[in-house]
């Protein structure tokens, strides 16, 4: 009986889980292997490096602060020279003394 009890309580578990959802991409094509998509008052929008004159690229820098020393890394999606309809995702950390690469993980 406990065999038939617990090939029940296997069966019920297997049978009741189900697939983690996907994020749903059809409101936007991406063809770039860079991209950058937000939705922003309920307009999605899409920035694809090489495509509609925008590319991205990678920065970084160094300031020094009252608490140390601020390293800051990212990428930015830009559309030629100008600021606007521009991205950027940056990432910042204060050191208390001069950091390197490795020590931003």
């Amino acid at each position: 009986m406990k065999k038939i009890l617990h090939l029940f309580i296997i069966g019920f578990l297997v049978f009741s889980c189900s697939k983690d959802e996907t994020e749903d991409n059809s409101d936007f094509d991406v063809s770039s292997d860079y991209y950058f998509v937000a939705t922003i008052d309920d307009n999605t929008i899409v920035f694809q490096h090489g495509i509609d004159g925008y590319y991205n690229g990678t920065t970084s820098g160094f300031t020094t602060t009252p608490s140390g020393y601020q390293e800051d890394y990212g990428t930015v999606f830009m559309n030629g020279f100008t600021t606007a309809n521009s991205a950027g995702i940056f990432f910042s950390k204060t050191f208390s003394e001069p950091g390197n690469c490795s020590d931003m993980v």
